[in-house]
């Protein structure tokens, strides 16, 4: 019997050499029933996930970057019918910061694991606000790191900028008009109150385009690794850059790492932005928890 598989597309992104021959090698699977979706606008892969999941493919895939591949997790976790269902992501984004996390992408090996449907049970991140909820594939955080995103689609919506110039863009217009909040972050064996730069809460281990804010996460190790940069300024935070490049811990005052399985955030007076894998969520208080081995993986 074939493995049904779905290939969830994001069609803004123009396929690269790398995906285009892993998706050349999956057509020629006799043992694989491919059928391929585009998405056509925002948030779409959701909807095209859960439709998949709900009528019984085996395998569904994320064509595209961590933005889509969290959209594809949204939409297993929407549908009524998740255990059995395999997840996978073929790499064609920007930046594909939790694929940095993984072994690197090799589209014969992969392949072969799709084929034989070899997978190991991956972490999840579930996020829950009064907006809802919501889950994370990578890092969820809050404070600085949020509004740099809502800065970059600003950017991307109304003057059409792209590409890594409007992320930079971002990051220095967040610099000038950004204000650090006075929040309490409670975790299962840690208490933090004071002023934050940024909160990361972390399942992956690097987002930002390459930015490691957490050496030791890990999205198999069934705990959340939690980075709090406190009243850290941003000349601090400059000047640190290129540990979080090089993958090391940063040794700061206001600079503090903890392990837990569940998290949550008060924010006191001002709100803060809070974004998950790269995209908006909220701007209030939020409660973090882990889901342990939650998503059965391709890699």
């Amino acid at each position: 019997m074939k493995t049904k598989v779905a290939f969830i597309v994001n069609s803004k992104r123009k396929i690269s050499s790398l995906a285009e021959k892993t998706l050349t090698l999956v057509r020629m699977q006799e043992r694989l029933d491919c059928h391929f979706y585009n998405t056509e606008s925002k948030k779409h892969a959701i909807t095209l996930a859960k439709e998949c999941a709900d009528k019984g493919f085996d395998c569904i895939l994320a064509v595209g970057g961590d933005g889509t591949a969290n959209e594809v997790i949204n939409g297993l976790k929407l549908s009524k019918r998740t255990l059995g269902v395999y997840f996978g992501i073929i790499p064609n984004g920007s930046g594909n910061d939790f694929q940095t996390v993984l072994e690197s992408f090799e589209p014969e090996e992969f392949v072969e694991k799709l084929v034989s449907r070899q997978s190991n049970q991956m972490d999840i991140i579930k996020l829950t606000s009064q907006k809802g909820i919501y889950y994370a594939m990578n890092i969820a955080g809050i404070g600085f790191d949020g509004f740099v995103i809502n800065t970059l689609q600003n950017l991307r919506r109304k003057y059409k900028v792209s590409g890594k110039f409007a992320y930079v863009l971002s990051i220095l217009t967040t610099f000038l008009v950004f204000k650090k909040a006075t929040v309490k972050i409670t975790g299962d064996h840690f208490n933090y109150n004071g002023k934050l730069l940024m909160l990361c809460v972390c399942n992956g281990s690097t987002f930002g385009h390459g930015l490691t804010i957490n050496p030791d996460a890990n999205p198999f190790d069934e705990k959340l690794n939690v980075t709090i940069l406190g009243n850290v300024s941003f000349f601090d935070y400059v000047r640190k850059l290129s540990l979080l490049k090089s993958g090391k811990k940063v040794e700061h005052s206001e600079v503090h790492y903890f392990e837990a399985e569940k998290v949550s955030i008060q924010l006191e007076k001002r709100k803060m932005f809070s974004e998950v894998d790269g995209e908006i969520f909220d701007s209030g208080n939020i409660t973090f928890e882990i889901l342990k081995g939650d998503i059965s993986l391709i890699c």
